[in-house]
């Protein structure tokens, strides 16, 4: 598990409709109001936000905040994602989702490498979906004739790397630097990144 704090100016700024955005646009007033000790009004956009976040196997709590963030990537799939988020959830040793510190299941990003190597322990839906994200890929980048033997060759794996648009970039690299160091430890004993 990996633990960071951030301060960044502004962060819950141009949250755009998410789902989230109201309740944490709350937050921060409410952040800013205790903290002022003299009564006036503070400028808002220069007020300093701290957030505390964790990087966490996935889990099914985590469902539907991974769900929302992957659909944004495969726009045209006309397929049901939750087959790909449970193959997600079920290869945690090789996926993280970034969450805050105190509880809370919102996912603020997801960082996965998902192999996409045929396994005995594949239920029959994630090879049949497995196949559709192989044809859909294949499809999108058509001008490239050697890339559907790479992805079908014994070992490919998908990665994934979405989180919300105002996480400041270091949390970015903290979850890249995060899923090197879970694909080192993995590698020696899961036989699907072998």
């Amino acid at each position: 598990m990996t633990h960071f704090r951030i301060s960044h100016l502004n962060w819950f700024k141009n949250f755009g409709n998410s789902p989230v955005s109201a309740k944490y646009m709350k937050i921060r007033r409410k952040k800013c109001e205790s903290s002022s000790d003299t009564g006036s009004e503070e400028n808002n956009s220069d007020s300093e936000i701290t957030a505390n976040f964790e990087l966490v196997d996935p889990i099914k709590n985590h469902y539907h905040g991974i769900q929302a963030l992957l659909s944004r990537l495969f726009v045209g799939l006309n397929l049901d994602l939750s087959t790909l988020v449970d193959q997600i959830i079920h290869q945690s040793d090789a996926s993280s989702v970034l969450i805050q510190d105190h509880g809370e299941e919102t996912v603020f990003g997801i960082i996965c490498a998902l192999s996409l190597t045929p396994s005995s322990t594949d239920t029959q839906e994630w090879k049949l979906f497995n196949q559709q994200l192989i044809d859909w890929i294949c499809e999108k980048f058509k001008n490239h004739q050697e890339l559907r033997s790479m992805i079908t060759s014994k070992h490919c794996a998908l990665l994934f790397n979405e989180r919300f648009v105002n996480i400041p970039e270091i949390i970015g690299s903290t979850m890249c630097q995060s899923l090197k160091d879970e694909l080192v430890s993995v590698v020696p004993y899961c036989l699907i990144f072998r």
